[in-house]
This record gives C-alpha cells, sequence and structure tokens, in this order.
C-alpha cells in the first residue's frame, strides 16, 4: 500500500476511536451524576483492596479476586456487569501503579516488589 492510502486508513480509525470515546464520556454522564459515580468508584476501590487483602491472605489468583469484587460491588450497586469489569479493571491498575499490590510471604502478607 502507498504511504497516502495508509495515512488516509490511519486517519479514519482516530476518527472512529474518538468518536467512540466522545459517545461513551457523554453517555456516562446523562447515565451517573458526578457525585453518584464518585460513590460507586469509592465503593469499588475498597472492595478492591479487601480482595486484594483477602487474595494475599487465602491465596487467591486475579481471578478469583475479581469474581469477589464483582459479586459483592455488583449487590450493591446498580452497575451492570459489563461496566463494573471496566470499573474494576481501572481500580485495579489505580492500585498497581500506587505499588500497593499484596502477596504472601510465609505467614505474612507484605508488599509486592
Amino acid at each position: 500500500m502507498s504511504n497516502e492510502v495508509v495515512q488516509v486508513l490511519l486517519s479514519i480509525a482516530l476518527a472512529v476511536i474518538s468518536g467512540g470515546i466522545t459517545i461513551a464520556t457523554v453517555y456516562l454522564r446523562k447515565r451517573w451524576t458526578s457525585e453518584e459515580l464518585a460513590e460507586a468508584m469509592e465503593t469499588i476501590d475498597a472492595a478492591v483492596r479487601a480482595a486484594e487483602i483477602m487474595g494475599a491472605a487465602l491465596g487467591w489468583d486475579s481471578g478469583a479476586k475479581k469474581a469477589w469484587v464483582i459479586e459483592k460491588v455488583g449487590s450493591l450497586t446498580k452497575i451492570p456487569a459489563d461496566e463494573l469489569q471496566m470499573f474494576v479493571e481501572a481500580a485495579v491498575a489505580r492500585l498497581k501503579a500506587a505499588g500497593e499490590e499484596l502477596t504472601r510471604k510465609g505467614s505474612d502478607v507484605v508488599l509486592k516488589p
């Protein structure tokens, strides 16, 4: 393919992605107020931290921790499961970025190196 064709295809792809992000943002803003969204994120963050602590202590893998969080938060909120999974993954990314992942070392639970 020539460079011009590739550039046109990339421009189209970027426009589609940008439009999708804009639509998702507008959808979420209409669906939840900022206060409701902040409350839901606090609940999700707390559940992810709890799952991290229990998971390290009980030897859960990441799938078990995620399933526990989705089950608990799903029963506390009205967030649909597909959206809840995205929020949980974002909370896990924030936990990892903050360096707060835990692991079991012997009989102790310590921060992951």
